[in-house]
């Protein structure tokens, strides 16, 4: 067996649209047969299990997708999997938003959303950091409002610069406007002055 332990707990694995589904056990072991998915589910499903077996696979092959391993590794307990999913993502997220982070084409609230969703710690925290740290383009981008609520409420308490900064210079543009204005009045009397003596 694998070290991660890989196993699953109750109903794991079921649902429609599941690449892989429980089928009972046999002497504690779990049985699983591959369900009718879609040819990713089943790559997916199959990057898994060649990693259960050998300790390494394929992320980035043809037909594979980086998150589906990621969320069946999450589900079937597999943490180092998980990890190694994570670390690929991370690279390749970096590589998408690199020139520009309004139109960079990702899923960013979707993704995040997803990975909040299972036990993907390292990759959650990084795109909540990444999205707080980047708030003005972030804020920008068409999926903004997409985040789940406890994220969304998380980025903007954390979002840099912070909200006192904005406030902040708000009040130093009021009081500079204010500035401006007095001594553009006090230097428009001086000027009348000298006119006055210089006639």
């Amino acid at each position: 067996a694998h070290g991660d332990g890989a196993g699953h707990g109750d109903g794991a694995g079921d649902g429609d649209g599941d690449a892989a589904v429980s089928t009972g056990t046999v002497a504690g072991v779990p049985l699983v047969r591959i369900a009718d998915g879609n040819a990713t589910q089943r790559v997916a499903f199959e990057s898994l299990l060649q990693y259960v077996y050998s300790d390494h696979t394929n992320i980035d092959g043809e037909g594979c997708d980086a998150l589906g391993i990621l969320l069946l590794a999450a589900r079937w307990r597999v943490p180092r999997l998980v990890t190694l999913c994570e670390l690929y993502m991370t690279l390749g997220f970096d590589v998408a938003v690199r020139d520009d982070i309004v139109e960079a084409d990702i899923e960013l609230a979707a993704l995040l959303n997803v990975v909040a969703s299972v036990d993907a710690p390292q990759l959650k925290a990084f795109l909540l950091h990444f999205a707080s740290t980047n708030y003005q383009p972030v804020s920008q981008r068409a999926d903004f409002d997409a985040y789940d609520a406890p994220l969304a409420a998380h980025i903007d308490a954390h979002q840099f610069p912070p909200k006192s900064y904005w406030r902040e210079l708000d009040e130093y543009s009021v009081a500079l406007k204010k500035w401006e204005k007095k001594h553009a009045k006090d230097a428009s009397s001086s000027s009348s002055s000298a006119s006055l003596f210089s006639s």
